[in-house]
């Protein structure tokens, strides 16, 4: 019982730290999955060891969480440990990585990705400044390029 009482005490001081760092809904899927994962290994946030994290990962698959969902469970321990100021322990929790997959309205609307760069590059000239709007519309942009670049072999 005192091993819980301990993990209540650090959750409660991450959830306070949290709280004031992220947004609501980030708050709610990181304290949900950092909860999940301590209930998991049945252990103190110090005691963490790699093999913890991978079973964790084992586990999730088993359960068909899809790598996207996987990634973002990863990042949320990263972020626990770090608040916590374990940062070696967030050395040992892999960050899975996941394709990102061509939104399902490009195909069907037949539009082409070099098409959409031009008419989101029309949108920020319209725009006529660095809005943030604006901003991430140039970005946007410039990243889809970046993409049909590396798709190209370049």
């Amino acid at each position: 019982m005192k091993e819980r009482t301990k993990i209540s005490h650090v959750l409660r001081a991450y959830e306070s730290w949290l709280r004031d760092s992220v947004k609501p809904l980030t708050y709610k899927a990181y304290m949900l999955e950092v909860k999940r994962f301590l209930e998991f290994i049945e252990k103190a946030p110090g005691e963490v060891s790699a093999l913890n994290a991978s079973l964790w990962y084992s586990h999730l698959r088993e359960q068909g969480f899809s790598e996207r969902s996987i990634c973002r469970m990863g990042w949320a321990l990263r972020n626990f440990f770090k608040a916590m100021g374990l940062l070696e322990v967030t050395k040992l929790i892999p960050t899975p990585h996941y394709e990102a997959k061509t939104p399902v309205w490009l195909e069907e609307a037949g539009l082409r990705e070099n098409h959409v760069c031009h008419r989101l590059r029309a949108c920020v000239e319209a725009r006529g400044g660095p809005s943030p709007k604006s901003r991430l519309l140039h970005a946007a942009s410039k990243m889809m390029r970046v993409r049909r670049l590396e798709d190209e072999g370049f």
